[in-house]
């Protein structure tokens, strides 16, 4: 019973270390999205002035 136990908490840090990095590179991937916009939008200000 108990090694039955330690493997489902093995696995439920397995899974909270595998969503957390996909976090991470989904947060990484919106900030750069921002950047290139932000870089956009001060293109397109610096033409209609």
């Amino acid at each position: 019973m108990s090694i039955l136990i330690k493997f489902i908490c093995i696995t439920v840090v397995v899974v909270i270390v595998i969503g957390m990095i996909k976090g991470v590179k989904e947060l990484w991937k919106s900030i750069s999205r921002n950047k290139q916009m932000d870089k956009e939008l001060g293109h397109i200000l610096n033409e209609v002035d």
